[in-house]
């Protein structure tokens, strides 16, 4: 292997763009050249891929442009993509997220090029509309590999599409658990920063505020727990994708502003885990969650809808349960378990942490992915 190019829509932090960033660098650091192309500028991921050595490319997609001319930009990206493949010479060119997939592998047939796309998610934006059933079976029947992050999403790609029975493979998320060696360190320090005092219980959602992470459910449910116990703080760490003053709002209704923190986009996720008690996730709808494996690897209880990949990655973590999803009550009563047994199961912290050392490390997916690269 010497030459990868990566494909994906942008480099906004997101937990497929966040996977291509580790990987990327992990890439990077063991001599191989890689190259991002992304079909929008900017991002916030740019910055420390660059740090790092990454090369990065855009497009001249602008998602709020009307459809039309968002075709005619995704056409121009396209071209300038081909170019920069025939000039890179890349071993393999690899797609991430529905888009990204589709421009990765129409590139590589006409430029002959070996290709790999990503499932990320469940497929529900075929649901939404059923022009991309035909776009990813597209991109299905021009890849050479198609990996999947979760069995949920493998198993959900096998019910829906075409073209990948004999070519999916199942290919965890990674995580670098050095970022949270000193946790214990930071905590005192950053819950004076957080105004957290010793009686208060911190839970952290980490999500990107969008209507399928369940946002909504979940400020629901935390109204229900405040009322039993009024020292509980949440915490919504995400970049906001129109929904906060909304957000905001549903607080203000429940009468828990006060107990709710938007911390909006944040760059070290684990100094700010290092103060948190809890993490939860209450989405609709998951591939394989980063934020899970983050909370884990802070060594936090964990409560999370049933979705996706969910159960795959707490079926054996300590002090972790899962809740029915779009269930406020079962959410409440999940997450006023795990509260209650936080003294007496604070052993359990090492067992999360080792749990994700022993699955879902970096080095373990960068091992995955380079016999996938090395195979081609």
């Amino acid at each position: 292997m010497k030459n990868v190019l990566f494909v994906i829509g942008s480099l906004d932090k997101g937990g497929a763009e966040t996977q291509l960033s580790r990987l990327s660098i992990a890439l990077k650091q063991n001599e191989i050249n890689v190259r991002i192309f992304a079909l929008s500028s900017g991002g916030a991921l740019a910055a420390k891929l660059l740090e790092n050595g990454v090369s990065i490319s855009y497009g001249y997609l602008n998602y709020g442009n009307n459809f039309i001319s968002r075709v005619i930009l995704i056409f121009i990206s396209w071209l300038k993509l081909f170019f920069i493949s025939i000039k890179y010479k890349p071993c393999v060119i690899h797609g991430f997220l529905p888009l990204g997939n589709f421009i990765a592998s129409t590139t590589a047939f006409f430029s002959r090029v070996k290709c790999i796309i990503s499932k990320r998610a469940l497929g529900t934006h075929q649901d939404k509309n059923s022009l991309w059933r035909y776009i990813d079976n597209t991109s299905n029947y021009l890849s050479n590999v198609v990996t999947a992050n979760s069995l949920g999403v493998l198993n959900d790609a096998l019910s829906r599409e075409c073209f990948i029975k004999d070519k999916i493979k199942l290919v965890y998320n990674g995580i670098d658990l050095e970022d949270y060696s000193d946790s214990l360190i930071q905590r005192s320090k950053q819950r004076k920063i957080l105004n957290l005092l010793d009686e208060d219980i911190a839970i952290i959602c980490i999500a990107n505020l969008i209507p399928y992470k369940g946002h909504i459910d979940l400020l629901t449910a935390f109204s229900f727990i405040c009322k039993k116990n009024p020292n509980v703080k949440l915490f919504l760490a995400g970049d906001d994708r129109g929904i906060q003053n909304e957000l905001t709002n549903k607080s203000i209704e429940l009468n828990i502003e006060n107990n709710v923190s938007f911390c909006g986009i944040v760059n070290d996720i684990p100094q700010l885990l290092s103060a948190m008690d809890v993490g939860i996730l209450a989405s609709h709808e998951e591939g394989f969650s980063n934020a899970i494996m983050e909370y884990l690897s802070a060594g936090l209880p964990v409560v999370a809808t049933n979705v996706g990949g969910n159960e795959e990655i707490l079926c054996n973590a300590p002090g972790c349960y899962l809740c029915r999803v779009r269930d406020v009550e079962n959410i409440a009563l999940t997450l006023i378990r795990v509260i209650d047994e936080l003294h007496s199961n604070s052993f359990n912290r090492e067992l999360r942490i080792g749990l994700i050392k022993d699955n879902y490390s970096i080095n373990t997916m960068l091992k995955n992915y380079l016999n996938i690269y090395n195979r081609l």
